[in-house]
């Protein structure tokens, strides 16, 4: 494809494709992107770095080892799903207090996000969040961030950072007329939380969560297909409750249905609806969409990828 690989923090080479716009020269595109891997990603000179100074919380050894075991099962993933041979490290992950989302993203109540310009993930970990909130949460965020991703390099800005501008995260296109605008979006987090539901098998049985795990499965009755994730809210009448927290779940149970239907319209070309998934997720790591283009045009006529395209955007 087009483009260079960006270096990570940790000095590797990740799954973001960096491209040069026609308005640099092939060298004013390699001095901005060695700036931008050495000054912002490599050394944390960025546009989040006063916030961060604040508001990162330094990881606790219980933290570090959650994390630990998160590294270790994305590692795991990213040798079934990703072509790359990019993995994950304690490098990548910065935890914050909740000060730090409420200054970057005032309109929004994020627990993690995967920053891309700095090729990191960032997650809240103040003392209100469960164990298994945070695994889940940086498991999530670090599918986002080794998820194919495109953008191009621009002449720098005023500010003296280099001009970025997102085109491809993971299965999400980027408008062209609405940079705020994700195509494929809602099936872009369908398809990280299906990821993220099969790392809660590991999850269900790391000694780490057993205690809220118990909690879980006796708010539950039992069973095995309960969500692993101790959630804390306060309720309309001021009252402290604990359920399970479920990540996008309208998006995921959409998807899921869709992934069946296209198994059903095309039962010759696979065996059943995880074929179906398996190829989302193929896309999901290496950008390819012409496959998916080409099925959901078969299933549901001409403009079908376009359609479901729109119908699946979200805007921000």
């Amino acid at each position: 494809m087009e483009g260079n690989f960006l270096k990570m923090p940790d000095g590797q080479e990740g799954n973001r494709i960096v491209r040069k716009t026609n308005d640099l020269s092939q060298k004013k595109f390699e001095n901005l992107k060695k700036d931008l891997e050495d000054r912002e990603i490599r050394d944390g000179q960025e546009r989040y770095k006063d916030f961060l100074s604040k508001y990162e919380l330094k990881k606790t050894p219980q933290q570090q080892e959650i994390l630990n075991f998160v590294i270790e099962e994305t590692n795991k993933f990213l040798e079934n799903f990703s072509k790359r041979n990019a993995r994950t490290s304690i490098d990548l992950i910065r935890l914050v207090n909740e000060k730090f989302f409420k200054n970057i993203f005032p309109n929004m109540s994020p627990l993690g996000v995967s920053l891309e310009r700095n090729q990191c993930v960032v997650v809240l970990a103040d003392n209100n969040i469960s164990k298994t909130a945070l695994a889940e949460t940086t498991f999530h965020e670090l599918m986002h961030l080794f998820g194919f991703g495109r953008m191009s390099i621009k002449s720098g800005d005023r500010d003296g950072y280099a001009n970025i501008a997102l085109e491809r995260i993971g299965l999400s296109v980027v408008s062209k007329e609405d940079e705020n605008k994700l195509f494929f979006n809602a099936i872009n987090e369908a398809v990280t939380v299906e990821l993220t539901n099969r790392f809660h098998g590991a999850m269900k049985k790391s000694p780490l969560f057993q205690d809220e795990i118990w909690i879980l499965k006796n708010i539950y009755q039992g069973g095995e297909n309960f969500p692993p994730v101790l959630y804390e809210y306060v309720d309309e009448n001021n009252e402290t409750k604990t359920s399970a927290r479920v990540a996008y779940p309208g998006e995921h149970e959409k998807t899921m249905k869709m992934f069946y239907h296209i198994y059903e319209k095309n039962r010759e070309t696979f065996s059943s609806s995880e074929d179906v998934f398996q190829m989302f997720a193929e896309a999901y790591f290496s950008g390819k969409l012409l496959p998916i283009a080409r099925i959901m045009e078969k299933t549901y006529g001409k403009g079908g990828f376009r359609g479901i395209g729109e119908e699946s955007s979200f805007s921000f």
